[in-house]
């Protein structure tokens, strides 16, 4: 969140500590003061997830940013020197195991469940993308906890999107964006709307 990271060689190099590091910038998972917020950064990609106005609302629940493990696969695969080097192996990067048999997405699956095990606040991103509730493993995951769920959806307008995708070093497939769009949008009118604390931020 803001700190220049260092690249790694490889993704054993990349242990779950130094994913937690990462998640926290340097901080470490700790305990949330209170019941802990479990938040919810929710749509398809290049909707700015990660925006300044999305992380204003964050900080109206309370608790400061820096209090927050904030898992977010795009970051570890960001972190990876071979990804610098070339964007277009993201998906590849994302879950190719290592020498232990765990990939970048199983190394933030980890981190995520310690940082509920600590009762820290947690920040994800998800896209809502395809056809099944987006929260239902999430719902499992804090299952019998005091976390309060939060979904902040940016708003705004297919045409922004594919125009801010394209000047992105990851390219993505248009078609394959447009239905991520559909879907992220239906299910959120479906599954979270109806039943979920949200908090709607204008992106466009």
């Amino acid at each position: 969140m803001g700190k220049t990271r260092k690249h790694y060689k490889s993704l054993d190099a990349l242990s779950v500590q130094e994913a937690i590091q990462i998640a926290t910038d340097g901080r470490g998972i700790h305990p949330a003061k209170g019941d802990p917020f479990f938040v919810v950064k929710y749509g398809p990609p290049g909707s700015g997830k990660s925006s300044a106005r999305v992380y204003q609302e964050i900080k109206k629940l309370g608790p400061p940013i820096t209090s927050y493990v904030d898992v977010n696969q795009d970051t570890l695969v960001e972190s990876m020197l071979e990804y610098k080097r070339n964007h277009t192996q993201y998906n590849r990067l994302r879950y190719q195991k290592n020498k232990k048999g765990l990939s970048l997405y199983k190394k933030s699956a980890i981190v995520l469940k310690k940082a509920v095990q600590a009762r820290a606040n947690i920040i994800i991103e998800i896209t809502g993308g395809n056809d099944e509730d987006p929260l239902i493993w999430i719902h499992k995951l804090i299952k019998g906890t005091s976390y309060k769920l939060v979904v902040i959806m940016p708003t705004i307008p297919l045409e922004t999107i594919l125009k801010r995708l394209e000047t992105r070093n990851r390219k993505r497939n248009i078609e394959e964006v447009k239905q991520e769009y559909k879907w992220s949008l239906k299910n959120f009118d479906t599954y979270i709307k109806p039943h979920h604390k949200y908090i709607l931020v204008d992106n466009a």
